[in-house]
């Protein structure tokens, strides 16, 4: 059992401190995997609040035989695509006001640093859809290919060929 499993058995036992270190722990790292599904980090950092909110009030229990990071993974993206359709008409967000590049800039190099997960990154948000999803999910979050389904609910088959973006080289 992981330290993250061991986290969340513990709030479901009534720990409310062990969801905050949870959230502490993947608001980040959500916010940017969801910032490819949706396609907006506003609306992406808007996902994640709903997803440890519902998290919080409903306190659902793991399932699909994985462990809690895949199934928060898989979780966050349902909730995702519950906003998509519907969250973006009860959004507490009015603000017209949306991030700026650089703080979308300074949110990626804080989680994945300066290096190639970094740049990787950036070449899949400007590849979007499912296979720079499946790809951030296997190559910068670490997830196997059997968890990257769960959290995708679609069997990696049935996703267009997924390899890493070329690199544009400087000229």
């Amino acid at each position: 059992m992981s330290d993250s499993d061991e986290k969340y058995a513990s709030f479901l036992a009534g720990d409310a401190k062990s969801l905050f270190a949870l959230i502490e722990e993947y608001h980040m790292r959500l916010s940017l995997y969801l910032n490819l599904v949706l396609g907006d980090i506003c609306d992406a950092q808007d996902a994640v609040q709903e997803t440890f909110a519902r998290l919080y009030f409903k306190k659902p229990r793991i399932s699909g035989g994985v462990g809690f990071k895949a199934w928060l993974y898989g979780f966050a993206r349902r909730c995702a695509e519950d906003f998509a359709n519907y969250g973006k008409l009860l959004s507490m967000n009015y603000m017209d006001e949306k991030v700026s590049d650089d703080d979308e800039e300074l949110l990626v190099s804080s989680v994945l640093g300066d290096g190639e997960a970094a740049k990787l990154y950036c070449d899949l948000k400007s590849s979007s859809g499912e296979p720079a999803q499946m790809c951030y999910l296997t190559q910068i979050e670490g997830f196997t290919p059997r968890e990257t389904e769960f959290i995708m609910k679609k069997r990696m088959s049935d996703i267009e060929e997924t390899e890493e973006p070329a690199a544009e080289e400087d000229e």
